[in-house]
């Protein structure tokens, strides 16, 4: 305490007695590991002690060590007042801990001021080099001019490398900023699993049951660059599975970073496969395949598939028609959430296939982007009006009125849902709804409140 009580009293520039400084190997340690101490304390209050020690930052508390022991050495041999070779370097560790004390203060209430915190380190600096400078001066006792050139400049080699790289004592802890991690597909262990996440998929599907008209339901969210195509998965699935008997008789293909070692990827190779693997299980003449493809939509009437880097085949109404026809599917239930959609009803409409789209062939829809949790269409039809009734078409048209509304209200060009319905196809989905209805209520589904949304093509 008395070595300690000389370092304030030389940060002060008063005159440091050496009989007081403790000029020995103990009382040198004893004054770094207080030095030390202190300095780790401060470090892990200012971060309210969230974090951790760093013991990779303890070689550079050792760094101007040696700088300080050779000064102490020149001192020694220049004395007049008989000092020893520790008394020094003691005397220069014992500024430590009150000069640390002060920097701290000095940071609290400069932290608003910008241009006071960026001189105050290299000022803190000039001020210890000038203290030691005096301190030794005094301790040699021969003045400036006759004190031992060479001490000194070790003194200022030990200032200078203050401004070496210097990490703390104590880190804060890390705060994670934006999503949790998510695996890219152009990762080894994503890329490999798809087979198997396809073909577990396909193998979960149930066969028909002879006599029943059951709906198979597939999901295809086809744009991985935002979320809101497999957020709207995430709720339509189950919806499917509660309101249309279709647990077990599903497939959903995404594409989305956060499901790719959970899910297939949706792709035209992958849907293809899907619709003929239903095709094997299904009574074609009495089982519907429902396909609700959501994602952007261009101008000439292309879906967009896309997760970059892949290089994935966008789907057309004709190619759409050709992957139905292949598998052998003859009742069809085809919704198309995707800007100037409408182009699909044409090629795809038949007696025995309901089309929806979300727009017309020249509009676009809306509701996508990287906030929202729904398009428009999709959010109308399946978490609006699907809990309300089991009609495809009555949802249909309360959901089309609702999607004006909404748009008009945004000041929106009105996109125009479309809707063509076989009169086949419309009695078998009249008799599944009334099946259904008539196994009693399913269980409610929570909806979800979409936020603002963007256009969607």
């Amino acid at each position: 305490m008395v070595s300690l009580w000389q370092g304030v009293r030389a940060l002060l520039f008063l005159k440091p007695d050496p009989r007081r400084i403790g000029g020995d190997v103990v009382t040198l340690c004893l004054l770094f590991l207080l030095d030390t101490a202190t300095t780790f304390l401060i470090e892990s209050a200012a971060v309210a002690f969230d974090g951790r020690f760093n013991w990779g930052a303890l070689a550079g508390l050792f760094v101007q060590m040696p700088f300080l022991l050779l000064a102490g050495w020149v001192a020694a041999r220049r004395s007049l007042k008989g000092i020893e070779a520790l008394h020094f370097p003691a005397l220069a560790v014992a500024i430590g801990p009150p000069l640390t004390l002060l920097a701290f203060v000095a940071t609290w209430f400069g932290a608003a001021q910008p241009l006071v915190l960026a001189w105050l380190y290299p000022a803190l600096i000039l001020w210890w080099t000038a203290v030691l400078l005096v301190a030794y001066v005094r301790l040699v006792g021969r003045g400036f001019r006759h004190g031992g050139w060479a001490g000194m400049a070790w003194i200022v080699v030990a200032a200078g490398a203050f401004f070496l790289p210097h990490p703390s004592l104590f880190l804060p802890a890390i705060e994670e900023e934006g999503p949790p991690y998510q695996p890219s597909i152009e990762r080894e262990d994503a890329f490999h699993v798809q087979a198997d996440l396809l073909d577990a998929s396909l193998a979960q599907v149930k066969a028909q049951r002879p006599g029943v008209e059951d709906l198979y339901f597939v999901g295809f969210a086809g744009y991985a660059s935002e979320d809101v195509f497999y957020k709207e998965l995430g709720v339509i699935s189950p919806l499917m599975n509660e309101r249309f008997d279709t647990a077990g008789r599903s497939v959903l293909l995404v594409n989305n970073p956060r499901t790719v070692l959970q899910l297939p990827i949706a792709s035209t190779t992958n849907l293809r496969r899907t619709l003929r693997a239903i095709g094997e299980r299904i009574n074609r003449d009495e089982d519907v395949v429902m396909l609700y493809l959501t994602s952007h939509g261009s101008a000439n009437h292309e879906f967009s598939v896309n997760f970059s880097p892949l290089a994935l085949q966008n789907i057309t109404p004709s190619v759409l028609k050709t992957m139905f026809d292949e598998a052998g599917i003859k009742w069809r239930v085809i919704v198309v959430s995707a800007c100037y959609s409408g182009g699909y009803v044409g090629p795809l409409r038949d007696e025995q296939t309901l089309v929806m789209t979300a727009a017309d062939a020249t509009h676009t829809s809306f509701g996508c982007g990287a906030e929202s949790d729904f398009t428009y269409f999709g959010r109308a039809l399946f978490d609006e009006e699907l809990r309300k009734t089991r009609s495809l078409a009555d949802a249909f048209d309360k959901a089309k009125v609702s999607i004006r509304a909404r748009e008009l209200a945004q000041g929106y060009q009105p996109s125009n849902p479309q809707i063509a319905m076989g009169s086949l196809i419309e009695s078998k989905l009249a008799r599944i709804a009334a099946r259904l209805e008539a196994g009693g209520s399913a269980k409610a589904v929570p909806a979800l409140v979409s936020s603002p949304p963007a256009t969607q093509p």
